[in-house]
């Protein structure tokens, strides 16, 4: 019973989460950016997986008694822990300790005599079996909330059920004198907090600030400002002010593909280009093997590398791991979260001319190369992005 029961809140609470998402933004414009890492919606989040899981619970207090239902959840922590220990191994901490801390609460539940059970003792054993759970697990879900934010709020909802899951005879212990009470609670606190925090982040279309693109060529060293001014606001009134040229941004695009924007010259930032050096060359039978290192000077977490060339790309790994991709009309790839001292990029390519490889690294927000966008950045889902090319003919 306590198997099903956490597997029923699990999908209840994560779609409820999805959907009350989903509809929340259709009613109020947004989400913003500040919406999706609201601590007041997380806190909604919470109590509305507190709400169904002790819910269902709740229900199915009458077929089961506790220890029960305590074991079922265990079951799937146990199941997740097989499953961590052969894709994760790594990761095998933050289920072991909860679950083995778990299991001596469970026990004592079961097999303590009735002479030795009060309440309060009940709740010291009980409350040190679930401080592991509390730790390990609270900051895994924060920081899933900080990287996937709350656009994944299913997620922030699955973890936050499990985890009640593996609280459950903690938390029948202070809800026994309520019943329906607490998740009823729980219930209506968070329709309050969804309410709120919906109506203080939500924005009207208007007040979301369009994207710039600073945008560098190290082929020409030459800068320029893109962006929409179909709807502008008072950056891109002022970064475009008398300009009525209209471009792409054809030369940082794969395959040259870019919509329209209108475009400005830009001050020139004392920055480097993306790199690429040569590490090892070597020719066999028509197919040609590199080695190259790839960086970014000024430590963007993103570069984009595109073939220029008619060069046929066979095989092509990053550090030794290789890239698989769907064919293409032209090679190219993207690599995220480029560390400091960059990647090694091997290419094995069948080619009868010289190999042409083009550079692009981003980072998010513009430089500061003069008062507009040196101003502190306002949030927004659509951030500004600054954009570093070049090519190099090997």
């Amino acid at each position: 019973m306590g198997f099903v029961s956490l597997f029923v809140s699990l999908v209840a609470a994560s779609l409820v989460a999805w959907l009350l998402w989903k509809v929340s933004w259709m009613v109020r414009p947004g989400p913003s950016a500040a919406a999706t890492q609201s601590r007041l919606l997380l806190l909604a989040f919470v109590a509305l997986a507190f709400a169904i899981t002790f819910g269902v619970y709740t229900f199915v207090r009458k077929r089961a008694n506790v220890e029960s239902l305590a074991t079922g959840a265990l079951l799937w922590w146990l199941l997740l822990l097989v499953v961590t220990s052969v894709f994760m191994p790594g990761a095998t901490f933050v289920l072991q300790w909860p679950l083995l801390f778990s299991l001596l609460g469970l026990a004592w539940m079961m097999y303590s005599t009735p002479e030795k059970r009060t309440r309060s003792i009940d709740l010291l054993v009980l409350g040190l079996c679930a401080v592991p759970a509390v730790v390990l697990m609270v900051p895994v879900v924060y920081q899933i909330f900080v990287g996937l934010t709350l656009n994944f709020s299913f997620m922030v909802v699955a973890l936050l059920v499990l985890l009640f899951g593996l609280l459950l005879p903690q938390l029948r212990l202070i809800a026994t004198p309520l019943h329906w009470g607490l998740p009823g609670t729980a219930a209506a606190v968070a329709i309050v907090l969804l309410v709120t925090g919906v109506l203080l982040n939500a924005t009207s279309p208007s007040a979301t600030p369009s994207r710039i693109y600073y945008a560098f060529n190290g082929d020409t060293g030459k800068a320029i400002w893109a962006g929409d001014t179909a709807q502008p606001d008072e950056r891109v009134k002022r970064l475009f002010a008398g300009s009525t040229e209209k471009g792409n941004l054809a030369d940082f695009a794969y395959l040259r593909k870019s919509r329209e924007y209108s475009l400005n010259a830009a001050p020139l930032l004392q920055q480097p280009s993306p790199e690429i050096s040569v590490v090892d060359d070597k020719s066999v039978d028509g197919v040609r093997t590199l080695k190259l290192r790839v960086t970014s000077p000024r430590q963007a977490g993103m570069v984009a590398i595109y073939l220029e060339s008619t060069a046929q790309v066979l095989n092509a790994a990053v550090n030794n791991l290789p890239v698989t991709e769907e064919p293409k009309d032209r090679w190219g790839m993207q690599i995220d979260g480029l560390p400091k001292e960059g990647v090694e990029l091997q290419l094995q390519v069948k080619a009868t001319e010289q190999l042409k490889l083009k550079l692009v690294d981003q980072t998010f927000g513009l430089p500061p190369v003069n008062g507009v966008s040196n101003a502190q950045p306002i949030p927004s889902a659509t951030p500004d992005i600054t954009m570093f090319m070049k090519t190099f003919s090997l």
